[in-house]
């Protein structure tokens, strides 16, 4: 899926100040790009999601999971904001790898009515979670809101399509930035291959290559572009919205 890309034009720059100086996080090191493996964690909570889009295209987005059995993921991987239309025939491939991964069936997938829109207020809407026929015993990130502050380099975690093919998870790291709305945030990054399909990848607050339970918390996820190489946007979550979609979506999409 090509990172969606905004005319710079039509923005502003009206988000909070820049994120307060501190040092980098563990394992962070420089803003710099590795392949990931995905049998170790956190990256084994991650995966590819494939989908038909409502004009027969057959793209793939990045995709983890943020509760027992839900993923999450960028908006325009699930749905055309213009239109509405849901797109289709999802199958999420688990620790994706160059054709081979765990696939799962969806049960039901959802998103705040925000995202529906020809403003481009609808950015801060770009999330969507999905709930899968399975994969209740893969583990999740952790996730964290109102976070604005407390972190400066995070890395970004996905399929970009220009290294790899997008056939190998990326860790990229970068520095956070402010974004064009209140609820929108960059991420400046020396790498400027191709994104696409790397949209829905997620924005990770204190990365760390283990397994503890009070690092790797999803802070946003890859959502679009202005068209200036080595800087990608994602929602900012300000509030409790994440947590309430994320309950509602693990029980079925039912209130």
């Amino acid at each position: 899926m090509p990172l969606p890309t905004i005319d710079a034009s039509e923005l502003g720059a009206t988000g909070p100040a820049e994120p307060k100086s501190e040092p980098l996080q563990s394992g962070a090191g420089k803003a710099s790009r590795h392949s990931g493996d995905v049998q170790k964690p956190p990256l084994n909570l991650a995966g590819r999601l494939f989908f038909t889009t409502g004009k027969g295209q057959q793209p793939y987005c990045s995709a983890q999971f943020i509760a027992s059995g839900v993923l999450v993921t960028a908006a325009h991987c699930v749905r055309d904001n213009e239109t509405g239309q849901w797109y289709s025939k999802f199958i999420y491939v688990h620790q994706y790898f160059r054709g081979n991964g765990t696939k799962y069936d969806t049960d039901c997938s959802s998103m705040y009515n925000g995202w529906v829109s020809r403003d481009v207020t609808h950015l801060a809407w770009d999330y969507a979670m999905i709930k899968l026929r399975g994969g209740t015993d893969q583990g999740y990130f952790g996730l964290e809101s109102g976070w604005w502050g407390r972190h400066n380099t995070v890395p970004k975690i996905g399929y970009p399509h220009g290294v790899e093919q997008g056939e190998v998870i990326q860790v990229q790291f970068g520095r956070l930035i402010r974004g064009h709305h209140p609820f929108v945030v960059g991420l400046k990054y020396d790498d400027v291959r191709d994104p696409g399909g790397s949209s829905g990848g997620a924005w990770v607050g204190k990365y760390e290559p283990t397994r503890n339970p009070q690092a790797n918390r999803i802070i946003s996820v890859e959502s679009h572009g202005t068209g200036e190489k080595g800087i990608s946007y994602g929602p900012y979550w300000g509030g409790p919205q994440m947590v309430k979609l994320k309950e509602y979506v693990a029980a079925g999409c039912r209130s």
